[in-house]
């Protein structure tokens, strides 16, 4: 049985839950705002938020990993 992305319903592999289309746009994208729950919850070095998507539930991305293990501290 096919899954469906989780913001557009687009079919997608089995393991996913969104599609390459949406995961192309980031997490900020206009079409779908609550996509903005699933961005990943760290700061770059400019201060600025991440624009990448969080680790399957996690808060952080792969690259951003090491400041969740800051504050779980």
């Amino acid at each position: 049985m096919p899954s469906k992305c989780i913001f557009c319903n687009e079919r997608i592999m089995k393991n996913a839950t969104i599609c390459f289309a949406c995961q192309a746009k980031g997490p900020y994208m206009d079409e779908y705002p609550e996509a903005a729950e699933y961005a990943c919850k760290g700061i770059k070095s400019t201060g600025k938020p991440c624009q990448k998507w969080a680790k399957k539930g996690k808060p952080y991305c792969t690259y951003h990993k090491s400041q969740f293990k800051e504050e779980s501290k």
